[in-house]
């Protein structure tokens, strides 16, 4: 690895190939000051999804790789973007399952602008490919789109397969909804965060999170903000492209509400398809569209299915406010 420079002050540029070619959300959610972005490719890299995400829901992300053949030269599109050194390592800090290295990056704009000296994010070789979930290959295809980015590229990308829930998975998930949440115990928010508060002081350790008003006793979580709280709405706001930390509900009501006709989408197992979501209804922005309601529910597969292995004996109880909020709207 190339040491980086250690001049705070410094302007530095990154070549975003997956996420960070979004810089409104490059600025938006990883808080990162972008002074300048342009749009390019960089010679003989190419975009892989290695395993490595989150289980069941965000199977993997993007990674860019050297290509050294056998075949014709591969180029690597996406958005070169520079800010201070300071900004950067913020950056790296988010990013810090990558190693990095410099590349040239060509601008699309070769008349306005030289070739760009570049870090990016690359990962260790050897590792396998999976398959990335339809909300992350939407950022990408978002990103790719609004920066101009080469049509053929473009196309290949929206071909790319995407995750979607096995048939095992479906089954084991449907353990968990189908339980009645009359019949499970009554817990509030409060003592939601109390019992998460508790549980994960011991040993061994307990962790309690909840999605959709099912409160779930987990050895572990994936991320640590999940712990103690509803993270229906956090993730909501997460496939929308949402900061996620702006105006956090903390896991209270009001939760979004289910769509009339649930469901996974359509697409068969891997499929290949140009995975834009379906755009929610702004009058009613608490409604979830199904294609928001199965990437909830792929996070329920996280922790019940990945974590628990379907076992119904790790749901709790309920959420009373979600409960509550039910009740109300049937009345």
């Amino acid at each position: 690895m190339i040491p980086m420079p250690i001049n705070p002050d410094a302007l530095v540029w990154s070549f975003g190939f997956g996420s960070n070619m979004d810089i409104a959300s490059v600025r938006s959610k990883k808080g990162i000051d972008v002074l300048d972005f342009t749009a390019g490719y960089v010679e003989d890299w190419y975009l892989a999804f290695p395993v490595g995400g989150m289980d069941l829901v965000e199977p993997a992300y993007a990674c860019a790789y050297p290509y050294t053949g056998p075949g014709p030269a591969r180029r690597l599109h996406g958005v070169a973007f520079c800010a201070m050194q300071a900004e950067m390592d913020k950056l790296d800090a988010q990013e810090g399952a990558y190693r990095k290295m410099i590349v040239t990056v060509h601008p699309y704009d070769s008349d306005a602008r030289q070739p760009i000296t570049a870090w990016i994010y690359t990962g260790r070789p050897g590792r396998p490919m999976g398959l990335p979930s339809r909300r992350y290959l939407n950022v990408l295809l978002k990103g790719c789109r609004e920066q101009g980015l080469d049509a053929e590229y473009i196309d290949e990308l929206a071909k790319h397969p995407v995750y979607v829930s096995s048939t095992e998975t479906l089954s084991k998930r449907a353990r968990c909804l189908a339980l009645d949440p009359k019949k499970l115990p009554s817990i509030t928010v409060a003592q939601l965060k109390m019992l998460h508060e508790n549980g994960s002081s011991q040993q061994p350790r307990e962790c309690f999170v909840s999605l959709l008003g099912y409160v779930l006793r987990v050895p572990s979580l994936a991320m640590r903000s999940h712990g103690g709280r509803d993270i229906s709405n956090r993730m909501l706001r997460h496939v929308r492209g949402l900061a996620l930390d702006v105006n956090d509900d903390g896991g209270r009501p009001p939760y979004p509400r289910l769509p009339s006709t649930q469901g996974a989408p359509t697409s068969p197992e891997s499929e290949s398809v140009d995975i834009r979501y379906r755009e929610y209804d702004h009058d009613k922005p608490n409604v979830l569209t199904c294609d928001e309601f199965e990437y909830i529910c792929q996070w329920l597969d996280n922790y019940f299915v990945a974590k628990l292995d379907g076992d119904v004996s790790g749901v709790v109880g309920f959420l009373a406010e979600w409960r509550q909020q039910s009740e109300g709207e049937r009345s």
